[in-house]
Order: structure tokens, then sequence, then C-alpha cells
């Protein structure tokens, strides 16, 4: 079913979404992702070298290409003689699943629609929910996320986790000896080493399996913390800022990572040293400033060893994600005012940290 006509139009869907949010980007970070748009395209290892004029091309390309497609509405999806809405997952799935194929569509950051296409590699259950792991992606747009849920299903990309790695390592060469980074990938045996390792593929394969039970667990305690999730995204949709979004998204993602089935708390029942390393490493900016905690936390524990520093911070950090939310959420029930919410957030002493 993996037929021309099906590639064109995911992939039309993917370049007028990127079309319209490609500016939402800093210029550091659209070179990177165009980059390895570029890569995924041409087929090419992480650790190729494209030719520079080559890129330059096709970024020119590119660019014209939106140009042409903004304000262009995102064109049903046709199998077998039907048309689907792009975002009806479930029907569209139906017939592609048949195929060993899986179709995803959904809102990532800053609200931009993603879509891709890719062949299941596996298919398995972890706490009741369905846990579909892709790779050989055929279309994909500009920034692509790690993982999705929908519904009771889970989505993990392995090729765009792998590519994350990949940079990831490249990071070693300015990092410390005690580093979380660095110590995470020496724990799953791939150390940085100058002039003899920066082609990783295969050891990057390896890992990723492993950190795709980080992605896993954030996404059950997603589902899990869904009380509030349709108040909350409705703030996330109000907010007119990137700065109040990523605070937004942030609250959401600690308390999703500090769920009983969650992140944290399923790493501290394996007691699994490499995938908290990973985890701490992973962490942006935002994720830091709220939650700092786990990376006082981290340190200790470099130092000694012992996990109780840590559950002590994932506690810390659920309380703080909890009354968080509530302060939000009763904000917003006043008077649905995003700019009450914004305040809220820029005066608190536990979200203004670091992040002014």
């Amino acid at each position: 079913m993996l037929t021309n006509e099906l590639i064109s139009q995911v992939k039309y869907n993917c370049n007028v979404s990127d079309a319209n949010y490609w500016g939402y980007f800093s210029m550091c970070n659209l070179l990177l992702r165009l980059r390895e748009l570029y890569y995924h395209e041409h087929d090419l290892e992480l650790s190729s070298k494209a030719v520079k004029e080559d890129v330059g091309e096709w970024i020119s390309i590119r660019e014209s290409l939106w140009e042409d497609l903004e304000e262009k509405e995102f064109e049903p999806i046709k199998i077998r003689g039907k048309e689907f809405d792009p975002f009806d997952l479930e029907k569209i799935n139906e017939i592609l699943i048949e195929e060993n194929l899986l179709y995803g569509a959904g809102y990532g950051l800053l609200k931009k629609p993603v879509f891709f296409i890719g062949k299941i590699q596996s298919r398995h259950t972890m706490e009741d929910k369905n846990v579909w792991i892709i790779h050989n992606e055929i279309c994909r747009d500009l920034a692509p996320p790690f993982a999705m849920s929908q519904g009771e299903n889970i989505f993990i990309r392995k090729d765009i986790l792998k590519g994350y790695l990949y940079n990831k390592f490249l990071e070693l060469k300015t990092r410390s000896e005690n580093d979380p980074l660095r110590l995470a990938f020496e724990h799953f045996g791939c150390p940085y080493m100058p002039g003899k390792n920066e082609n990783v593929t295969e050891d990057l394969s390896r890992i990723s399996d492993e950190i795709s039970k980080i992605l896993i667990w954030h996404e059950i305690g997603e589902i899990n913390e869904r009380d509030h999730s349709n108040a909350w995204l409705d703030i996330i949709a109000a907010s007119e800022d990137r700065l109040t979004e990523f605070r937004l998204r942030g609250i959401k993602d600690i308390l999703s990572d500090t769920s009983p089935e969650g992140t944290l708390p399923s790493i501290l029942k394996a007691e699994d040293k490499g995938l908290f390393y990973f985890y701490v490493s992973l962490l942006d900016e935002t994720r830091k400033a709220i939650f700092p905690e786990i990376l006082d936390a981290a340190r200790q524990f470099s130092l000694d060893g012992k996990w109780t520093a840590i559950e002590h911070s994932v506690n810390q950090g659920r309380d703080k994600a909890e009354f968080l939310m509530k302060e939000i959420l009763d904000l917003w029930s006043r008077n649905s005012d995003i700019k009450e919410v914004r305040k809220y957030l820029m005066e608190s002493p536990i979200t203004a940290c670091k992040l002014r």
C-alpha cells in the first residue's frame, strides 16, 4: 500500500506545515533541522559528510517551495479510493498496519502540526498501553518529536532518536569527565575516544533501544496524568509566546516524569544508572530551571551511587509540578485570561528562575 501517491500526500502536508512554522525557530536551530532533514531525504548516514554546496542548493529550493505553500491547507490522505482527514490516525492505520506501515499525525512543540509515515519495527504492550517502535521513516517534517501518544497508543520514532543521540555524542568533545552525558554513554559501552569512534551508528542503534524506555515511560506518565489535560492544552493553545508555552509544557512534562508509572519512578524501580544519566542529560533548559533538584541529586549520585537523593528529588518535583498546575488551572478557570497565566509564570520564583 506504500504508493508514490501516498508518499507525496504525506510529504505535501509535511511541507505545508514546515512552510507555515519554519519562522518559529531560531536561525541556528533551523539550520540544524534543515541539515537533519536533508540527510533524511537523501538517505545519508549520520556520520557521512554532505557537500556544503549541495546542501545549500537544496535549502534554497526548499525555501522557494515554502513560499509557494504558505497559507495552504492540508490535503486529505487518499487510500484505496477513500479520503481521510490527515489527522484521522485510527482509520488510516487500520489499512496501513496490514502492510507493516504506520502513519502518525499530531501537534508538536510550538503547536506545529507533525506528520510521518514509517515501517513498524516492533509492537509490544507496557502498562496496558500499545507501544509501536517505528523505523525507516519514509516521510517526516522539519520538527519531528521522538515520541507521541494517541489514545492508548505510544509511538516511538527510532530514527529521530538516533539522530538526536548522534548530535549528543558529538557534544562529548566538550563535556567534563563526570558530566552525566559522558557517564551515560560510558555506561552503555560507548565512551568517546577522539579520532576512533566518530562513526558510532551501530552503537547508537543499540543505545536507542534502551533510551526508548525513557520515552515510553514519559508517555505512560502523560497518559496517566490526563485528568486536567484538556484544560491544560487549552492554556497552551492560548499562549502567545514561546516562553510561556515552554514553561507550561515543562510543568506538564515534570508531572508526567514523576507520575507513579512515569519515567523517574520507573528508573528508580529498575535502579538503572545509565537511564538516569541519560534522563538528566536530555532535560531541556526549561525543565532544568523548574526542577533543579534533580540536577543536585544527579551530582550527589555521581559521588555516592545512592538512590536516596534521587527519590527525594522526585517527590519534590512532583509536589512542585502539582502545585504549579493547580495554581494555573485555578487562574484559568476564573476568566481564561492567558495574560494572568503569563504574569504568574513570570513572577513565580519557581518558574521565573533562570528563564527570564
